[in-house]
C-alpha cells in the first residue's frame, strides 16, 4: 500500500491510496481532490510500474456501476470490464513487458 500525497499550499497532505498486488489494483481518492487527473496520473505509473514487474495482466477487483468516473478513467487507459459482480465490474489491462501505456 502506497499514500497518494498532494502539496497543498506549502506542505502535503495525504489525500489517498493505493494498493497494487499481483491480481488486484484499488485507488481511492479524497472527494475534495478528485477530477484533478490525479487517479489517472498515480495509475499510469502503476501501470508502468507492473509492467517492470512483467505482470501480463493488471486487475481491479472492484468499480462499483455507479462510479461512472472511474469507469470512464479505467477504460480510457486501456482497461476493460471482463467480470460482473452484484453491484460492481472487475476490470483488467493486458500489459506489454517493456512498454509504457498511454
Amino acid at each position: 500500500m502506497y499514500y497518494i500525497e498532494y502539496n497543498v499550499g506549502e506542505q502535503f497532505r495525504t489525500i489517498g491510496d493505493v494498493w497494487l498486488s499481483e491480481d488486484d489494483y484499488a485507488i481511492v481518492i479524497d472527494k475534495r481532490f478528485r477530477n484533478k487527473g490525479i487517479g489517472r496520473s498515480v495509475t499510469k505509473y502503476f501501470i508502468y510500474k507492473a509492467q517492470k514487474m512483467e505482470r501480463k495482466y493488471i486487475y481491479v477487483s472492484e468499480v462499483f456501476t455507479w462510479n461512472s468516473a472511474s469507469q470512464k478513467m479505467f477504460t480510457s487507459l486501456g482497461f476493460y470490464p471482463y467480470e460482473k459482480q452484484k453491484d460492481a465490474w472487475s476490470y483488467r489491462k493486458r500489459l506489454n513487458s517493456g512498454l509504457l501505456s498511454k
